[in-house]
């Protein structure tokens, strides 16, 4: 598979006052939600030090549709459905075509 097929998404989800734990949580249970076979290859959850609400989301899928396809999933979908009243905003995405990627196994 070459990196440029790959598809990627960066998302940044704003939760309300003392909710990014319980955000979080629920971000990677829709990333569990996905299943091994999704595509989704590699996925990153970060918490910006100075914003106590903020949540960045980095996920690497094997195509654009693979995403699309599991993103659809009622599984995928009751999971985020739960974190909506969690929020102070829409969360908001970018999308592009990853030209490089590398893993690290520690």
């Amino acid at each position: 598979m070459a990196d440029t097929e790959m598809f990627s998404v960066y998302g940044r989800v704003s939760a309300l006052p003392n909710q990014r734990d319980t955000v979080i949580e629920l971000i990677h249970e829709a990333a569990q939600a996905c299943g091994e076979s999704s595509g989704l290859v590699a996925y990153s959850i970060n918490a910006p030090i100075n914003d106590p609400n903020s949540v960045w989301v980095t996920q690497l899928w094997v195509s654009k549709d693979a995403h699309d396809a599991t993103t659809h999933r009622e599984s995928v979908r009751a999971v985020s459905l739960r974190m909506v009243p969690l929020l102070a905003a829409p969360p908001t995405s970018s999308y592009g075509h990853a030209i490089h990627a590398h893993g690290f196994n520690r």
